[in-house]
């Protein structure tokens, strides 16, 4: 009997398997959305898209929002190890295993096929004119975003706090002088922070997202170091940015300065006379080490070093920041530390001149060809001033 049951269990699961293995290995179309423009009519809409799942009125028309499916890729891999396999053997609990199992694969394939298709699907919501045709057409996040965009821009200069948090809510916190209040407003996926401060009168006197308050925060940072010259004392600059970090002998002074939500690290050097000989901020500074980091590893690469070669024939291949995307000058590093045999090189190259037309591959071998290292001897074993000050 236990047989007669596998073999009806099977019977019943194959074709949800097969059609979830139909799902896996050939993907799910995609709803073919081109007809859907501005201007179209509500009929060729529905005609694409069928009936609406939410309806919204509005003074001037409706925004109806749709489902559809943004579509699946064939997935063979996955489909060919969702089958069968057994010798058939086992001992006398193995049919009902293999029943037991058959009846969990039949439960669960319509769970898999349902949450296949749901991992597809996407909504667009359509606003439709008097006349019912289409003037606007977004998917769920653009639309939750104009809403809280929209939400948002009627928190005005002047506005009631009654008006405010009719919209917004409770505040979520507000500043020791309880003047400054914290909203958090969401709609869908999209979610912002106001913050407003109200008047004696309890009306709103200013308001800001947490966006326009960082970027105000940055404006006013920038206006701060702004004094951080070169001739400025060091009264000046400790009256904005407070005592150093460092200590009072250091050769480079480093400060740390915030402003709100805002906030970066200084480095100033001063001169014999107490003022600024030198000043950057830290991305500034990182920005310099990069130059001369690259700088230095050309040099390198100049004077024969494989790895060196290797490093920045490379950094032409990807377009690094700092140095531009060069196949062809990518081509002759990548050559040069091959030719010294480093163990990478060959690789990189071989897979860079897949992406070379035939006349870059031919000048980069005329350039390897040609290329010469420079006598390096006389600068070997230098330190810079600079280096040995940052390295104290």
């Amino acid at each position: 009997m236990r047989f007669v049951a596998l073999f009806a269990v099977v019977i019943f699961a194959l074709p949800i398997a097969g059609c979830s293995l139909a799902i896996r290995s050939q993907g799910i179309e995609a709803t073919d959305l081109s007809a859907i423009v501005v201007g179209a009519d509500r009929e060729t809409v529905e005609g694409v898209l069928g009936s609406t799942i939410d309806r919204v009125e509005t003074e001037t028309g409706r925004i109806d929002t749709y489902r559809y499916d943004r579509g699946r890729a064939p997935d063979a891999a996955r489909a060919s190890s969702s089958g069968w396999s057994g010798s058939g053997g086992g001992g006398p609990g193995a049919g009902y295993a293999l029943t037991l199992l058959a009846l969990g694969y039949l439960i669960a394939q319509p769970v898999l096929i349902h949450n296949l298709y749901e991992e597809q699907k996407g909504e667009l919501s359509i606003t439709y004119g008097a006349d019912d045709t289409v003037v606007r057409i977004e998917n769920a996040r653009q639309r939750n975003q104009r809403e809280l965009r929209e939400d948002l821009s009627a928190v005005l200069i002047g506005a009631t706090r009654g008006q405010v948090e009719e919209l917004l809510g409770a505040p979520e916190s507000s500043g020791e002088d309880g003047q400054v209040h914290e909203y958090r407003h969401q709609r869908g996926d999209a979610k912002d922070v106001v913050y407003v401060t109200y008047g004696p009168e309890g009306a709103v006197a200013n308001a800001e997202t947490a966006e326009q308050r960082h970027a105000r925060h940055q404006r006013e940072l920038r206006e701060d170091l702004s004094v951080i010259r070169i001739g400025a004392t060091r009264e000046q600059v400790e009256a904005v940015l407070g005592v150093s970090e460092s200590g009072s002998d250091a050769a480079i002074q480093q400060y740390l300065h915030r402003w709100g939500s805002a906030y970066d690290t200084v480095y100033v050097t001063y001169g014999p006379d107490g003022t600024v000989t030198r000043s950057g901020t830290a991305a500034q500074y990182r920005e310099e080490k990069k130059q001369r980091d690259i700088a230095e590893l050309l040099a390198k690469a100049q004077c024969g070093e494989a790895q060196a070669q290797y490093e920045i024939g490379n950094r032409y291949r990807h377009g690094v920041r700092g140095i531009r995307l060069d196949r062809v000058e990518a081509a002759l590093w990548l050559g040069l530390a091959s030719r010294q045999q480093h163990k990478h090189a060959a690789t990189s190259l071989a897979r860079l001149r897949e992406h070379m037309t035939p006349e870059q591959i031919a000048e980069a071998e005329r350039l390897t060809a040609v290329w010469q290292p420079e006598d390096c001897s006389a600068s070997a074993g230098m330190v810079t001033t600079e280096e040995v000050i940052e390295n104290q």
